[in-house]
Parts: structure tokens; sequence; C-alpha cells
């Protein structure tokens, strides 16, 4: 007898429906998520179950793990198979086959980057526990779509059947993270464009990476681009060109911070010796949310945490040793590498060795209701060509996610981690997004550490786009696992992250250039340092914590203007400064001060 999984319905519904409600839940009922029955899958070894709590949260029994990551394949994939579909073809530049020429400029852009040639090599040059379990999900992701009575509504407005499910896809699924997480180009080409137009007191003064709340995981506050001084006079003298000079285009104030947070405390910070870890990983708001909650069972191992639907990875979460958590790293492995082109021959450009040709790949791209697109992407030594120009420079792109090594499954191996030592261990070998990774384990140990591979460049530090010509590379390979900064068990009994600058500038290598405001990692630490016997209330609490002090300086300074103006002003300010005034500092639905 083939071994089949089962589900048990542990979901209540009750409620009372009008006619239309009626027609409609018939009618989308055969897509629905299958909760309650039994299916029968070839490829199992042994027999699997399912569980749903009343979140629909599945708990998966198994007695190895691919037959449970086979299962975590089945149902995702009754979840989230249309979000699936969607992030494999955003990432490959496929898009416009199912939304037409809407969709075109993401799939152009996406064919020069060339995901679908790193997941094949990404795929080719995993080990071959990593290969199987990724054949493993696609196996269960397919048996989905063999047994499922009708897909998701999705797939019928948008009109189309979804592909088999692939170990490639997986990766892609992975690429457009990373994609999320470090594609820091646009922040190299304002530091290229502010060095080439500003004066170079002006461009540090408007660059710097730390600020007054400056809170480093490890070292002094010292940074390698501090706070300056008003360069008065070279404003003054770039005021009177404002005329000829765009000087607001040149920065980017709306760039968006994906502001996660963590911490984890240790055993003299708790009430029962324990230690804690808290995460919040906050990306853009999406329909369904990104993460996909799953319990794992297999062997004596219990996996629990949240996984990114179309890659079988815990990526944050605990096996009841240890927890894990992260938050991006704001690290820059991205080059933006200039090109000079050979004055005689445009298909060449310069390098160490002279004119080299240009790599071509003709890539087809097919848009729906409309006729297919021819598009040639241009590849060099370093990376490929960028389809957009630097202060009219061509320039290639070299980027960590597309180079050997740079991306794996190695987060894998932490179900059979058992101590923070351990987890280090995985954690600075695995490829990925650079991250910042607090982790706690049951001892009361707590850690923290970086994972993902970071470039060690010689001769520039990656900040403004540069020649290359004169270097075979400029990039010496990635740090090594022990290279890699990390802190175990700090006297102040906790450790935190929030996507701010992480390293004094003692630590021997570049690790980024521009992270988000210091002010979050402030306030954790000032919190968590006056915290004795914390429990998880007392961190939920925390994480909704919603006090200001980022901006007291600014409403004293309103309130100082307010009360310099004339009395006619004053007048029609008074209701301003009154809110000002009562304002107690906190960012709640009702703070008028704040608005």
């Amino acid at each position: 007898m083939l071994p089949k999984f089962t589900f048990y319905l542990f979901l209540t519904v009750v409620g009372l429906m009008s006619g239309a409600a009626l027609i409609v839940y018939f009618g989308l009922k055969a897509s629905l998520p299958v909760y309650r029955g039994s299916f029968v899958m070839p490829d199992l070894a042994d027999q699997v179950s399912v569980r749903f709590d009343r979140y629909a949260v599945p708990d998966i029994y198994a007695q190895n793990r691919l037959d449970a990551i086979r299962a975590l394949g089945f149902v995702t994939a009754q979840e989230r198979m249309f979000q699936m579909d969607l992030l494999r073809r955003k990432s490959s530049g496929r898009l416009a086959e199912i939304f037409g020429k809407r969709a075109l400029s993401n799939d152009l852009f996406q064919r020069d980057l060339g995901f679908d040639r790193t997941a094949r090599r990404v795929v080719k040059a995993l080990p071959p526990a990593q290969k199987n379990v990724l054949a493993a999900y696609a196996q269960g992701v397919n048996q989905y779509l063999a047994a499922a009575k009708a897909l998701a509504p999705e797939f019928i407005v948008v009109g189309y059947q979804p592909e088999p499910w692939t170990p490639k896809d997986s990766v892609l699924v992975a690429l457009n993270m990373f994609q999320l997480l470090s594609w820091t180009a646009p922040e190299e080409r304002m530091l290229s464009i502010m060095e080439q137009c500003l004066p170079d007191e002006v461009a540090a003064f408007l660059t710097p990476d730390s600020d007054i709340f400056s809170t480093p995981v490890l070292g002094r506050g010292e940074s390698l681009r501090p706070i300056r001084e008003i360069p008065i006079k070279a404003l003054q003298r770039l005021a009177r060109q404002a005329a000829d000079m765009k000087i607001a285009v040149l920065i980017n104030p709306e760039a968006a911070i994906l502001g996660s947070n963590n911490w984890v405390v240790g055993a003299a910070k708790t009430s029962d010796g324990r230690a804690i870890l808290a995460n919040d990983m906050h990306l853009p708001l999406s329909v369904p949310n990104i993460w996909f909650r799953a319990v794992l069972h297999y062997a004596t191992i219990r996996l629990a945490g949240v996984t990114l639907p179309g890659v079988p990875v815990m990526v944050a979460g605990s096996n009841d040793h240890v927890a894990w958590g992260f938050t991006n790293l704001m690290a820059d492995v991205v080059d933006l590498v200039k090109l000079r082109i050979n004055p005689e021959n445009a298909n060449e450009y310069k390098t160490k060795n002279g004119w080299e040709k240009f790599g071509t790949i003709r890539e087809q791209i097919l848009v729906k209701s409309s006729d297919d697109r021819e598009h040639v992407v241009r590849t060099t030594r370093w990376g490929p060509v960028s389809p957009k120009p630097l202060l009219g420079q061509l320039v290639a792109i070299r980027w960590s996610a597309l180079e050997p090594g740079g991306l794996d499954l190695g987060l894998l191996h932490m179900d059979q981690v058992k101590t923070v030592a351990q987890g280090i261990t995985v954690l600075n070998r695995a490829g990925s997004p650079p991250m910042n990774v607090v982790i706690a384990d049951s001892l009361g140990h707590i850690a923290w550490t970086l994972m993902g591979r970071i470039p060690k460049r010689k001769g520039l530090d990656g900040s403004v786009s540069r020649f290359w010509e004169q270097s075979e590379d400029h990039w010496i390979g990635f740090l090594a696992a022990d290279e890699l900064p990390r802190v175990v068990d700090p006297a102040k009994g906790f450790l935190t992250t929030a996507n701010n600058r992480v390293l004094g500038r003692e630590y021997p290598y570049v690790i980024g250039h521009n992270y988000a405001h210091d002010y979050r990692a402030y306030r954790i630490s000032e919190r968590l340092s006056s915290m004795k016997n914390s429990d998880e209330t007392a961190l939920l609490n925390l994480q909704l914590d919603t006090r200001s002090k980022f901006y007291d300086f600014y409403r004293q300074l309103a309130i100082e203007l307010i009360d310099k103006a004339s009395p006619l002003e004053k007048h029609s300010w008074n209701n301003v400064r009154d809110r000002l005034v009562s304002w107690d500092g906190r960012a709640n639905t009702d703070s008028l001060g704040l608005d």
C-alpha cells in the first residue's frame, strides 16, 4: 500500500451566510485548502500526518526529514500556490507571459540580472543532501497540483495554469528575497553622483553612517562615515549655484528601509533563568503575508517557525534546543563597475589584459496579447551589464547573489543544532543575503553574529562606482566564517539589532555604508537595560513600545519657532502648539502632536 498523509481538522467554522454568499462560497469551495482527508503520495517513504490548529498552521509529523519536506511542499502550495508562482516568475523575468506589456520592464531587468541562469548554477553546485530537500519539496508541490480539484481563483482571473514546480524554482524564490534585502545599487548610484557633483565636505555631511543614537553591537561608537559639522560656507556656495544645479535629485529621502528588529536576553535577565529571543521581520505589506508558519516533526526533531513560500527552509524559528532570528544587515554586496568602451569597437570593454569582447545572451520574453520580445543581455568578466548607465557610463553589476557560493540551503542544518556555539558555526557558513542573527539556547546562552557571503574587497570600499580595468578583480573572495564578527554572552545580558550600524570602525572590513537610523536599536537597548526578571509578556510589550524620543528635538524646535512668531502668526498656530506641548512623545493612533 502506498504511503499517504492525513489531515486532521481542528478548525470550527460557525456563522450564517446570505444566499449570495452561499453561491460564492460553493463556487470557490473546490479551490480552498483541504484540512481533512487522505492523499496518496507515491514519493513518501512512510506515513505522514498533518494537523492544523485554529489558525490553520500545519503540524507535520513524519519519520524522516524528506517526508516532512514533501508534506510541507503540499500544504504550502495549497495555501500559497499563486504567490509562489508569482515569486518565481518575478525573479526569472516571466511576468509578461501572464500580465502582458505592463510587466515587461520587470522582465527586461530580471533577464539582465540573469537569475534563471544563476538558479540553475546554484542547484547544480549544491551538495546532495540539499538537492534532495529541494527535490522532495517540489514533489510535494506537484502532488498538490495533481490532486487539487481546482486551483486558486487568481489563476482563473489571470487565465493560466501554473507549471510543475522544480528545485530551480525554489532557488528563484530565494533569489527574489536576496534582491529585496540586498540590492543596494541605487545607493551606490546616489553616492557616485554626489561624489562628482558636490564638495567633499558636503557629501560627507549628507551621508553619515551614524547618528547620535548609535548603538553598535561590537566595537566603540566610532564609524567610518561619522557625523560632520554643518559645512556652512560650502553650502552657501552651493546655494548661489542653485540655479544651475538640481541638488534635490541627488538624494532620495524616501528610500525604503525594511525596518526589522530582534533581540535576545540571557539567563540573568529573565525571571526563570531561560534565554528568550524576540524577532519581528518587517517586509513590505502584501496579501498574503510573505511568511508561512509551520511546525515539522521528524525523527527526534521538532522544528517550528516561519518559512518563505517556495523555499523548504525554516527561516526563523526554534528546534527546542536553540532559537534564531534575523534582521537585514544593510550590507553592501553590490558594486557597479565602470566600463571603458573601445572607441574603435563598441563591442569591447577595457580590462587589465586589454580590450575584451562582451558576452551576449539572447533571451526570448513571451508577452501576453502581444508579440514576443527578443532581448540581448551583455555580460562582462565582472557580471552582467546594467541596462541603466551611471553618469553616462556603462556599468557592470558585481553582486554576491550572482557569485558561486552566494546562496545555498545551509540554514537547513539548524535542525540539528543544540547549542549557541554549534548554531554560530552553521550560520556563519550558510549562503544567504547578509543578515544579523541573534541566537539563544536552552542552557541560557545568547549570541549575535552574521550570516551570508560578504565580499572581501581590495583597493576600494564599494561605496562609489569605479573602473576596475587596472585590476584583475577587486573582490578577493568572501569573508571566511571565522572572520565574521560575533558576540557571545555579553556582560549586559542582552543583544539587539534593528538594521542599525552594528560594528565600530575597528572591525577590519567594510560591511556597509547606509544603515537605518539608530533610534530603534537605542530604544530597545534602553528598555532592556532597565529590565529585570523579564518574560514573554514584558518582551511583547517592548515590541509594542511606541515611545519616539527621536522627535523630541523637532517638537521643541517647532514650539520655539511658534513662540518667536509675530502675535498674528502665533495666534494661528496656537492649536498646533497646544498639541505639541501636550504630546506624550508616543507614536499612537491618537498622537495628534506627532501628526
